[in-house]
């Protein structure tokens, strides 16, 4: 009779969050939606963040702004009409929503896309030049007991 696979041993450590790796996705979320909605990703989110103006990576025209609360029909604070149609202050028509994420998407295409591609390569490049010194900081970072790694 042959004999039976064993199963995988357990892992004796817990996996660690590898912060470079929140860093990176935070970085494409925010790039994301500086391209699709004009704001970062915590105005995306939020609905606040003082006047909703673009942190600068892309051209902002505060009237192509959209928030999540605006999505969800939760904003109560903007008054003005969404270039687009459709915006009824608290709630957000499909159609109009659409045609300001087609236009924004239109409008900041090429910065989009570069920050896409770049920051991923960026990312790898600096892990491998920064893997020796980050391997100190790891060995350290096991000691008190964090459960992160660099």
């Amino acid at each position: 009779m042959a004999r039976r696979k064993s199963r995988k041993p357990r892992r004796k450590t817990q996996k660690k969050l590898n912060l470079l790796g929140v860093a990176e996705s935070v970085l494409i979320a925010n790039v994301v939606t500086e391209g699709l909605f004009n704001c970062n990703a915590i105005q995306f989110v939020t609905g606040r963040g003082g006047n909703l103006k673009s942190s600068g990576y892309f051209p902002s025209n505060t009237d192509s702004i959209i928030t999540l609360p605006e999505l969800l029909g939760m904003d109560y604070n903007r008054n003005q009409n969404m270039s687009g149609g459709g915006y009824v202050p608290g709630s957000f028509t499909s159609v109009g929503a659409m045609e300001v994420i087609k236009s924004n998407a239109r409008t900041n295409l090429i910065p989009m896309v570069g920050g896409l591609v770049g920051i991923p390569i960026a990312f790898r490049v600096g892990s491998k030049l920064t893997s020796k010194p980050r391997a100190t900081a790891n060995k350290m970072l096991t000691y008190t007991g964090l459960g992160v790694k660099v």
